[in-house]
């Protein structure tokens, strides 16, 4: 099996065929990567801004280096990188907070209120997902949830696993519990280049010196992310949650704003790929970076080379595609309005959120 690549120029009706997929394959896996959060890569997106407006190409490409050494688990074991460290992630959690969700993020929230979506397995940590309406989480299985009925379990159910944490949290070091950036005044120790004190933490200490006991070591916050050369903690959880997902059987997987150059991504594209071609499915990646033939050619049937939202918008138009899901991911859409109001609902979109118009059901299983 050879990829077959489809241009704008030359797609010979195979942007139709793929179109058409989602109307026959009821279960479908997504991973995503940068290349669906163009506001949190772009000049004027949350990475840039965090860095600051470089003035020529020489500090521009010196601030890219900068910006990457900033993610190496070894910046935390220097003090003055360190708070270098905690300065530069505050000021890209701010940003992040005022990033909106793309077009593709929507698409992914038609998706699932489609009940077609599986899951979103993402490698950003800019939460865009979650800002769309998905339910971050870790736990494929809740037993109480499944006695509960199809809408609360797929509206419950986590559809969007972060691979590399996430900048809304911020996690102790020592007992591992989340907090919130924004909660007390985390985000202004953070900002002075200081790791917080776990809050968990300090109040058990002084809980046992009010009962006559030593005081215990109290854990520092750090961002909820996982950095370059640094085990993860969560990756039994991973594991669970794919194997999961493939006793599922989906019949499509789609990849979506990533080149694959990290080890574990690659491995997770190689097995979701095995089970759905098992099961008779299509692999469709689309970027503008193409995947190395050699190491990509038994695993992903289509390479569309074009821009995630560009895709999204091109394929609401085709004919075969579900009609009502274009109202979700309208051109300009993601720019002009919320994704979701404060309950949670659809804001002006809920006319087709949780439509059944589209013939899936996934949440039958």
């Amino acid at each position: 099996m050879t990829i077959t690549h489809i241009r704008l120029d030359a797609d010979n009706g195979l942007l139709d065929y793929i179109a058409t997929l989602f109307t026959t394959a009821s279960k479908t896996v997504v991973i995503t990567g940068a290349g669906i959060s163009q506001d949190f890569r772009s000049r004027t997106g949350a990475f840039s801004k965090a860095l600051g407006a470089p003035t020529n190409r020489r500090k521009a490409a010196r601030d890219a280096r900068w910006g990457r050494d900033m993610f190496q688990s070894s910046v935390l074991r220097h003090e003055g990188q360190s708070a270098a460290f905690y300065s530069y992630m505050t000021r890209l959690h701010q940003s992040i907070k005022r990033a909106r969700p793309t077009e593709t993020h929507l698409f992914l929230r038609a998706l699932r209120d489609a009940g077609i979506l599986v899951r979103e397995y993402t490698q950003n940590i800019d939460t865009l997902s979650e800002q769309a309406g998905l339910l971050a989480g870790m736990s494929p299985i809740d037993a109480d949830l499944e006695k509960r009925g199809k809408r609360e379990r797929r509206d419950r159910r986590p559809h969007c696993v972060p691979l590399h944490g996430s900048l809304h949290y911020l996690r102790c070091t020592l007992c591992s519990r989340r907090h919130s950036w924004d909660n007390g005044n985390h985000e202004l120790k953070t900002m002075d280049g200081y790791a917080p004190d776990c809050p968990d933490c300090a109040d058990a200490s002084v809980r046992r010196v009010r009962k006559g006991k030593r005081p215990i070591t109290v854990g520092r916050l750090r961002p909820d992310i996982v950095l370059y050369g640094e085990a993860d903690s969560r990756t039994a959880d991973i594991i669970s949650m794919v194997q999961h997902d493939r006793s599922l059987k989906p019949r499509l997987l789609l990849i979506l704003g990533t080149s694959l150059s990290t080890h574990g991504v690659k491995s997770l594209v190689r097995d979701f790929a095995r089970t759905v071609h098992d099961s008779g499915g299509v692999v469709v990646m689309v970027n503008r970076t193409q995947p190395a033939s050699s190491t990509w050619d038994r695993f992903i049937n289509y390479w569309v080379e074009w821009d995630c939202d560009a895709w999204v918008r091109d394929l609401m138009l085709r004919q075969s595609f579900p009609s009502k899901a274009t109202e979700l991911v309208r051109p300009g859409h993601a720019a002009d309005e919320p994704a979701i109001d404060e309950n949670g609902s659809g804001g002006s979109n809920g006319a087709i959120l949780g439509s059944r118009e589209w013939p899936i059901d996934l949440t039958s299983d």
